[in-house]
């Protein structure tokens, strides 16, 4: 069986990528939990400047990969640009499109602002695992670990089959032990 990596390097090595080739790149690599930023926002750009035209339904599914994948380049103001398209499509109070907000505001150090955005999102959703896990990681970046503990146990107290959280709260304490 063909590992992920040698299934990307064939997607990309072709030489005169086709709108269906650069979709099926941003695709595998999101379907498949892959990180490559620079290679998903160098094909939503060549798919957005080349052949916009034919990607009708997928057109903000490609701005969406577009800007998480400028947010983790540090590509901000390409970020900025299209999480005001997604905004002018879905309106500002769209649940996508404020936890793209929030990341970008995270990016940029924002972290107050980015915090509001996800009490937002989680007055509506108390239960969004990925707006709980971002507001959790603002708070591992403070010099109090309590609180951040704190928030992982009432996570796994949740979701208790969250391998991740558990992961994350195993290695605070192993890293942190006195």
């Amino acid at each position: 069986m063909e590992s992920k990596t040698k299934i990307l390097e064939r997607l990309v090595s072709k030489r005169d990528k086709s709108a269906s080739d650069l979709k099926s790149i941003i695709h595998f690599v999101k379907n498949n939990n892959l990180r490559y930023p620079e290679l998903v926002l160098d094909c939503s750009l060549q798919l957005l400047s080349k052949h916009s035209s034919g990607l009708d339904s997928e057109y903000h599914l490609i701005i969406e990969e577009l800007v998480n994948a400028a947010i983790e380049s540090d590509f901000l103001e390409v970020a900025m640009k299209g999480i005001k398209s997604l905004s002018r499509k879905f309106g500002d109070k769209n649940t996508k499109v404020i936890k793209i907000a929030g990341t970008y505001r995270e990016s940029n150090g924002d972290e107050n602002n980015a915090n509001e955005y996800y009490d937002y999102i989680l007055s509506e959703n108390k239960n969004d695992l990925k707006v709980q896990k971002r507001k959790l990681a603002l708070l591992k970046t403070k010099e109090d670990l309590q609180p951040y503990i704190e928030g992982l146990n009432k996570l796994l107290k949740d979701n208790m089959n969250d391998i991740e959280t558990w992961a994350e709260l195993g290695f605070v304490y192993l890293n942190n032990l006195k």
